[in-house]
């Protein structure tokens, strides 16, 4: 199978799209791994207050908020994990 006969049927118009759509997400990954000196990352802050938080939380007696807050963001990635899944399953 040639690959160039796959490719007749798109102009080169086609290829400078999907060029700049990969460009584009490239760029926009790295602009928000790297938001500049103006502002933090979300990353950055929530390390910062998951460090607060467990730093606290060593001090103080155990309770059942603490365990419960932590099942709500286990629960709160796989949600999101999971829709992210279904929308690009649905987006090809």
């Amino acid at each position: 199978m040639d690959i160039l006969l796959h490719l007749a049927p798109f102009a080169p118009l086609d290829a400078a799209a999907v060029a700049v759509l990969l460009l584009l997400s490239v760029a926009i990954g790295w602009l928000i791994d790297h938001p500049g000196n103006r502002r933090q990352s979300v990353s950055v802050l929530m390390m910062q207050y998951r460090r607060e938080w467990m730093a606290e939380m060593v001090t103080r007696d155990p309770r059942i908020f603490d365990s419960g807050v932590l099942d709500g963001l286990r629960q709160g990635i796989t949600f999101y994990a999971s829709a992210c899944i279904i929308a690009i399953g649905s987006g090809l």
